[in-house]
């Protein structure tokens, strides 16, 4: 059992979810500190051994973000294949303050490789939500950059790099400093289309697009609280303040899946 969480908690949204399966947020259930920002900056500065990302910046409210590797191998940018059709301008800084000031946020995919805290809870949330209804079990479909892994993200108040958008996997996103304000919509996308619109949609279609979407709610994360985002459910993250969350996606099988 790990002591940094309520325990409590994290069952009973396990079963509430199983029977029906929309966004939740709960307040304080991390009882002590995951990481902090001094940890983060550490993966910064090596990001030869982390993978370390930008997340583009949004011009308006119906734009598309992209996620882009920074990596000083090379003292250049490297685009994943999903990036940006232009390369953004200018090289790797060992200093995430740079990307900041610019109001990017950054993400390290795999902070679990660094920070046991956030590798035991991965484990918890995976032993908690396996359920086996009918020989129908939940469990991550894969490991990969999507799921399995913990995701430690960070931006500056107001930073604007989240679209209204909806993944195909699971989030578990807990508030490690800061708050976050999320848009939830009734809208869930179909398992037979795509989860989200492409980088190449025109900012009319895209716009035509939100603006058809049902809002739902509108909440504030604040430190140390949690948020549960149901796959394909269209949401929205913005920072009202200074903030930095640990998203843990899971790719779950099983009903809630379905």
């Amino acid at each position: 059992m790990i002591d940094f969480i309520n325990v409590e908690a994290i069952q009973d949204l396990r079963d509430k979810i199983h029977f029906n399966d929309n966004f939740v947020h709960i307040s304080n259930v991390l009882q002590s500190p995951i990481t902090d920002w001094d940890e983060f900056q550490e993966c910064m500065i090596e990001n030869n051994v982390y993978d370390c990302s930008i997340i583009s910046k949004m011009d308006n409210y119906y734009n598309m973000t992209s996620t882009v590797e920074i990596n000083t191998k090379d003292d250049a940018w490297e685009r994943r294949p999903y990036s940006l059709e232009k390369p953004l301008n200018g090289t790797p800084a060992w200093n995430p303050k740079d990307y900041f000031e610019n109001r990017y946020a950054v993400i390290i995919k795999n902070f679990d490789e660094k920070n046991q805290a956030s590798k035991q809870l991965l484990r918890f949330l995976l032993e908690t939500f396996y359920i086996n209804l009918e020989d129908h079990g939940v469990w991550p479909a894969f490991i990969n950059q999507y799921s399995g892994h913990a995701h430690l993200n960070a931006a500056l108040k107001g930073s604007n790099f989240d679209g209204v958008h909806a993944d195909p996997w699971t989030n578990f996103i807990f508030i490690i400093d800061g708050e976050l304000e999320v848009d939830v919509y009734k809208n869930r996308t179909c398992t037979l289309m795509d989860h989200s619109l492409s980088n190449t949609t025109s900012d009319e279609n895209l716009k035509k697009h939100v603006d058809s979407l049902e809002f739902d709610q509108k909440i504030k994360a604040k430190t140390n609280d949690l948020i549960y985002v149901p796959n394909r459910l269209m949401h929205r993250l913005k920072p009202t303040k200074n903030v930095m969350y640990l998203n843990l996606p899971l790719i779950l099988k099983g009903p809630m899946a379905l």
